[in-house]
């Protein structure tokens, strides 16, 4: 499964053939690369090896996927590096989770030293690309595919359709982005793969239902709701707007199973008055009306 990478380090599934330290991967050929030291570090290594040793004469675009801030399943467990987990013991725990039962009180160190691995090694890539001469003419990307709720609103840790799940980095950085500064808008993954070929200066397909953010141009895409689905604790689809957020459950379907025709409410939150997802208004009489619009726009 490599999708049509030419050089290509990586394994299906990755947690399942390493952890925080120590693992294997499979070359473009199949041969199996055995890795010592912290994961993040070791994947990293293999994305700098490929710019040391990459065809200068042609463009690139390599992605690196690392598996922190990941929970290690096999041993229920975040792993972040042992040398440095005791410097965010005492950290802040985020208010979306405070109020609630979970594991956070264990878990965040370790979740927040891997997260300051990834930071380590974007260094480390963004040296090189300096060192080599590239980082003015290249565009970066850090993002990720989903946050954590750490078992505060179910009874796993990333699957709900709240904030601490859905509201995820998005940070375009490198020499060639010109726009500098936060913008304050609605966004989605599905926003990534036109953004990316408007940089590239390629044509984004017609049928592709993105919107091209404003990485080197200045108009801010006009979203007003962005629609999130999660899947495998159980069949969940949410729609967010401004102001509101609706999620609702398929009801007598398999976590598998895509389909769905019947649904009951999850939750409604008032976004703008109640950040943190403390009140649940889904039963509400005087949010009635609302629900029943928050209904019908996620239908739509």
């Amino acid at each position: 499964r490599q999708g049509g990478y030419k050089y290509f380090r990586g394994a299906d599934v990755l947690e399942f053939t390493s952890h925080g330290y120590d693992g294997y991967i499979f070359d473009e050929k199949g041969n199996r690369i055995d890795f010592t030291g912290y994961r993040a570090d070791c994947i990293n290594d293999f994305a700098l090896e490929y710019i040391e040793n990459r065809n200068k004469d042609k463009p690139f675009f390599m992605f690196v996927s690392q598996l922190e801030p990941h929970h290690q399943n096999d041993r229920g467990h975040f792993e972040g590096p042992t040398d440095t987990v005791n410097l965010y013991k005492d950290h802040p725990i985020p208010e979306d989770l405070t109020f609630l039962k979970g594991n956070y009180k264990k878990e965040y160190p370790d979740y927040l030293a891997a997260i300051g691995s990834l930071d380590k090694n974007v260094g480390r890539l963004v040296k090189l690309l300096k060192d080599k001469g590239m980082y003015d003419n290249t565009l970066i990307i850090y993002t990720s595919d989903h946050g954590c709720h750490f078992k505060t609103r179910n009874s796993e840790y990333k699957r709900s359709c709240h904030e601490s799940s859905i509201h995820i980095p998005l940070v375009f950085s490198g020499g060639a982005v010109k726009r500098k500064g936060i913008i304050k808008s609605l966004g989605s993954l599905i926003d990534l793969p036109p953004t990316i070929l408007d940089f590239a200066e390629i044509d984004v397909p017609s049928y592709y239902s993105g919107n091209v953010l404003p990485v080197k141009r200045e108009d801010v895409p006009k979203r007003e709701w962005v629609f999130i689905q999660i899947s495998e604790s159980h069949t969940g689809r949410a729609v967010r707007t401004h102001k509101w957020k609706y999620s609702a459950r398929a009801i007598g379907l398999s976590v598998l199973n895509a389909g769905a025709v019947h649904y009951r409410d999850d939750y409604l939150y008032d976004m703008q008055n109640d950040p943190f997802e403390k009140n649940n208004l889904v039963k509400s009489k005087a949010h009635i009306e609302i629900l029943s619009e928050m209904r019908v726009l996620l239908s739509d």
